[in-house]
């Protein structure tokens, strides 16, 4: 092989850096021996080509706000292309904080709002050509919680209720559910024990509650796209006579304290 400065050789391997067209050749390994040789021939063929998008055309995104969008943008060329993005009518390409574009030409969008959504323009660049192909970015409102269930103190035998109320995208109107845990796992409908325990839109009632039920409840509001909790604590009350009650109370009521004192500072 010919000098060349973007080529080096070392035993049993050649590299090559920064081709060019010329690099263009069957390049050929010979191995031998006192009892003869071998030789084993390697196709090298250096692409000349403009940017080939190939990311489909008008594709749609759909993120929610305060979350984080990924627009992509697959492109092929040779030299490697060079891709921006530009949103709508801009003339300029996105940057800032919130915009960062990957190696692999995808768009990422941190922090997303409203004023986000839109149609976007990734553009792809050699020296051969250029290349485009648009996408389209929905921006839905987070799932909030807005009341949410409070901490509960109940006396044995008694019922116990709490009110989860979420409000999310009309957007997600078939596509929102809300649902309980209990101590991290989940609460179903259809395993309930003797019916204690009903479910009703926002609000679940534990019925006849025990030491047992004691313990965190958690709201989970999900969407296929964000998911937001909120957790109250049920306390049982012993059975204990009315003039006692507001000692009992007390003691319950100092104990929790500690207790979320205690975890809020960890």
């Amino acid at each position: 092989i010919k000098p060349a400065t973007n080529r080096k050789v070392f035993p049993g391997v050649i590299t090559l850096t920064n081709l060019q067209l010329n690099d263009s050749m069957v390049y050929q390994c010979e191995a031998s021996n006192e009892h003869g040789s071998l030789l084993a021939n390697a196709i090298v063929n250096v692409l000349n080509l403009a940017p080939m998008m190939l990311t489909p055309e008008d594709q749609k995104y759909i993120a929610v706000e305060g979350k984080i969008a990924h627009l992509h943008c697959k492109v092929f060329g040779s030299p490697s292309p060079t891709v921006f993005w530009l949103k709508e009518d801009m003339e300029t390409a996105l940057e800032g904080q919130n915009y960062f574009v990957h190696k692999n030409g995808t768009l990422e969008i941190k922090d997303v709002q409203r004023e986000d959504g839109g149609f976007y323009t990734c553009w792809a660049t050699n020296i051969l050509g250029n290349g485009t192909t648009t996408s389209m970015l929905e921006v839905r409102v987070a799932t909030e919680i807005v009341v949410p269930p409070e901490d509960l103190m109940i006396q044995k035998s008694a019922v116990a209720q709490f009110k989860c109320h979420a409000e999310y995208d009309s957007a997600f109107e078939n596509d929102f559910e809300l649902s309980w845990k209990k101590d991290g796992y989940e609460i179903y409908s259809d395993q309930t024990e003797n019916d204690r325990i009903v479910m009703d839109g926002d609000i679940i009632q534990i019925l006849d509650v025990s030491e047992d039920d004691e313990g965190m409840y958690t709201c989970v509001a999900r969407t296929s796209l964000d998911a937001v909790t909120a957790d109250a604590k049920l306390v049982v009350i012993g059975e204990y006579p009315l003039r006692n009650n507001s000692a009992v109370l007390y003691m319950h009521l100092l104990r929790t304290l500690i207790v979320r004192l205690i975890a809020d500072s960890e």
